[in-house]
């Protein structure tokens, strides 16, 4: 080949590839800068000084020592305006007094590299003003610090709080650790609502004094959250706490490690629990009271009842009469991969009615996979790891009777039987928790085709 010809195709070779990299790395630049210049205030660290300039203007805002005067007094500006984002460089920002979020506010860091920390607090590190919505926070570090002396002495990390609040609002990307009381807290006012269409999303929150999210108080609710690919670990009472709420939905989430349950829920229903990973808590995978239509699909709960082995169960369901009903519990993966094994894969407690349980897979339990204690309505089969049905062949031979194993999970509640040849008259059966007999009137050598049924 030409060697200018060579010479030029590599030439511009080259020179496409710099072009390549050069816009490629420079992207993540331009995107910050492009989100800074949109900002209604840039907070940063000067020192020991924080100051908070415009966004637009350049032009100072506030400045000082006192990171949660700084950053109120941005929040404050901005919901002067009706809406806008406050960016927060990064750096560590002690925070000495509770930041109230605003109506419309968004709160941008810059992933773990923007640390809010709590020093010598008494109360919430951020917490919804009331009626306050349409709230975005965003790549923030909240640390409590509950375990030094100069840390948060009470308190949730975020606290969205009152009637209306927290409406359309969304908490993503954050890193919430180490507070005194709930990493997130949701709940209204006396017989309000709040969070409702409240969006948690690919968060970590961990070593919490409480609940790694905490819904709804004794006299108001949290409806409508949706709380999706996070990481609930090592808090010191359940992973997610659903006290009184309705119509939320808690998806793709890894909870595991904390010292009470999993998922604890209280009141209401109509949830949905579905494709979590729910594994190794100290108690319950997932804890239900009251539970009334919600759904438990696809889950994977194992190696649960780390503070007592054999004692808990990987699911339990029940509540005062009607209040644990028409549930669905399917397709979930119940067991233990470890010496630690929960006493029970599910558990229906005694006002526990109408439910279906069907299609999951349940090993290596401590007891049984499945016990109904509830009402005659609850439908339980095709699980495996406890047998509802079951069929075979078994021969009399030149007698009146066979006994044979029927392999169900408990003593069966119907079977049924055909022979390959006639001629004998009658039959009956009888069964044991682990065998068939069948019976004929007429002696002699029959193949018997059975099938049996236990519906618990």
């Amino acid at each position: 080949m030409n060697k200018k010809l060579i010479a030029v195709l590599l030439s511009i070779f080259l020179f496409s590839f710099m072009f390549y990299v050069l816009s490629t790395n420079s992207t993540t630049y331009v995107n910050e800068y492009s989100a800074l210049k949109t900002a209604s205030y840039i907070i940063y660290k000067d020192g020991s000084t924080i100051v908070a300039l415009s966004g637009t203007t350049s032009a100072l805002l506030a400045s000082g020592t006192n990171a949660s005067y700084v950053i109120q007094h941005a929040i404050d500006a901005t919901a002067s305006t009706g809406m806008g984002s406050i960016h927060i460089r990064e750096g560590e920002y002690d925070i000495t007094n509770t930041i109230i979020l605003r109506n419309g506010i968004t709160l941008l860091g810059i992933y773990k590299w923007t640390q809010l920390k709590a020093k010598n607090l008494n109360g919430d590190m951020l917490k919804t003003a009331i009626g306050a919505m349409n709230i975005h926070i965003a790549n923030i570090l909240l640390w409590g610090r509950r375990d030094q002396a100069d840390g948060q002495t009470n308190g949730n990390g975020i606290n969205i709080y009152g009637d209306g609040s927290g409406y359309r609002t969304r908490l993503e990307n954050l890193i919430i650790t180490y507070t005194s009381k709930s990493g997130i807290e949701i709940g209204g006012s006396t017989g309000a609502t709040a969070g409702t269409d409240m969006h948690i999303v690919g968060s970590d929150i961990s070593y919490s004094g409480e609940d790694g999210i905490h819904v709804g108080t004794a006299s108001g609710s949290g409806n409508d959250l949706v709380i999706e690919r996070n990481t609930i670990h090592h808090n010191l009472q359940h992973g997610i706490h659903l006290r009184c709420a309705a119509g939320d939905q808690i998806i793709g989430n890894n909870i595991y490690g904390n010292t009470l349950s999993g998922i604890s829920e209280e009141g209401e229903g109509q949830n949905q629990i579905i494709g979590n990973k729910i594994n190794a808590n100290g108690q319950y995978g997932i804890k239900f009271g009251y539970a009334n239509r919600d759904q438990i699909i696809g889950n994977e709960i194992l190696d649960n009842s780390q503070t007592a082995n054999n004692t808990y169960y990987g699911i339990r369901i029940e509540g005062g009469v009607g209040r644990a009903a028409y549930n669905t519990i399917s397709n979930n993966y119940i067991g233990s991969s470890s010496k630690v094994k929960v006493h029970i894969g599910i558990y229906l407690g005694d006002s526990a009615d109408y439910n279906l349980v069907t299609n999951n897979i349940i090993k290596e339990v401590g007891n049984v996979a499945i016990l109904n204690r509830g009402g005659a309505n609850n439908k339980i089969w095709r699980n495996i790891g406890f047998v509802t049905e079951n069929s075979g062949t078994a021969t009399i031979s030149s007698s009146i009777s066979v006994t044979f194993n029927h392999g169900l999970a408990g003593t069966p509640t119907f079977v049924s039987v055909s022979f390959n040849a006639t001629g004998w008259r009658s039959w009956k059966w009888r069964a044991t928790s682990t065998q068939i007999t069948v019976t004929v009137e007429a002696r002699g050598t029959y193949l018997v085709y059975w099938s049996a049924e236990y519906r618990p």
